[in-house]
């Protein structure tokens, strides 16, 4: 029922991307990005048709070295401090100060207002956090993806929350400590102890939290965005991999997602790297990488154990890629192109 192409087992580079130039090719160069996604798409869709048209699957062939996460990407909904930012900007605009100066008022309020440490999500963040179980469920309903196996989340208050109450108290959460926000310096930034945190959230394994704390291990008060793209680092090679789910979330921070995004471009863009990014995020329209309770998709490939593909898309688009691509696995065409 499904004829594709053959996918090679090399990540090719078209000529403009080692040049320096964009990475979006059209489907004579298609990268593995694109073609590893496709099967992905494939297998995902294959693995809901009847017992007697999924045996159909094994004609599809990838390269066994091929491993593929799918990993939703979450930032916290909105949290109190985010709150009173708002508040002291929108004074400082009205009363005639620039946007720098409106900015450090920002920052000067944030770190004088001990009464936000480890935030808790506002009213509105819990009715954000309803617009995005909306729209994540309809992904589940209309695409081949599935709920995570694990999730992943920082282990301060506003991303417990939003992790708790978006995937619910039937799959496994993990607080990991390399999923924090940058520590500013700011009380919104700081965690509460273990003990509190698990009494309020009895359904989180905070485990992996005491033995990182065990080893004498802290992440610096005062980091730069440098350090924060190192820490991510640190997740994407020593942490993520290690995870034998195939599907997980991952619940972080707008300061850490950034970085984290960050961190991969460098990579990308380094030309002795393989790995390919397929982003629909343009940050010269969106003018931030995540919004409050925004979930993203991506699907990371791994190749001999080295990271060579990342396709990541909004819940929106993601639901229009894989209708289309259902469509037309059905009728045995491949997708000339990776459209949104």
């Amino acid at each position: 029922i499904v004829n594709l192409p053959r996918v090679p087992v090399a990540v090719r580079r078209s000529s403009h991307a080692a040049r320096g130039g964009a990475r979006l090719v059209p489907f004579s160069h298609m990268p593995s990005a694109h073609a590893i996604a496709a099967l992905s798409m494939a297998k995902l869709f294959v693995s809901k048709l009847k017992p007697g048209l999924r045996r159909s699957w094994s004609r599809l062939r990838r390269p066994s070295e091929i491993k593929i996460k799918v990993i939703y990407l979450v930032r916290h909904a909105e949290a109190m401090h985010n709150v009173e930012e708002k508040r002291v900007v929108g004074l400082s605009l009205e009363a005639g100060l620039s946007k720098s100066e409106a900015d450090l008022a920002r920052k000067t309020a944030l770190e004088t207002n001990d009464a936000l440490k480890d935030a808790p999500l506002s009213t509105g963040g819990h009715q954000q956090i309803q617009s995005a179980l909306e729209g994540y469920q309809r992904l589940l309903d209309r695409t081949p993806y599935c709920a995570p196996e694990i999730v992943l989340v920082s282990p301060l208050r506003r991303t417990l929350q939003t992790a708790t109450r978006l995937f619910g108290s039937a799959v496994r959460i993990v607080a990991v400590e390399l999923l924090r926000e940058k520590r500013t310096g700011m009380a919104c930034d700081e965690r509460s102890s273990v003990a509190e945190l698990a009494a309020e959230f009895p359904q989180v394994e905070f485990q992996e939290i005491e033995a990182w704390i065990s080893t004498g291990e802290v992440v610096p008060e005062g980091e730069d965005n440098a350090a924060v793209r190192k820490r991510a680092a640190r997740f994407l090679d020593d942490d993520l991999p290690r995870r034998e789910a195939s599907t997980l979330a991952v619940v972080s921070h707008k300061g850490y997602l950034r970085e984290l995004r960050a961190m991969l471009k460098e990579r990308a863009d380094n030309k002795h790297s393989n790995l390919q990014l397929d982003f629909d995020l343009n940050l010269e329209v969106t003018g931030t990488v995540f919004g409050n309770a925004e979930v993203r998709i991506a699907e990371f490939s791994w190749q001999a154990n080295e990271l060579c593909a990342i396709v990541s898309r909004s819940l929106e688009h993601a639901i229009k890629r894989a209708m289309r691509q259902s469509s037309m696995l059905l009728r045995g065409e491949s997708e000339p192109g990776m459209r949104p």
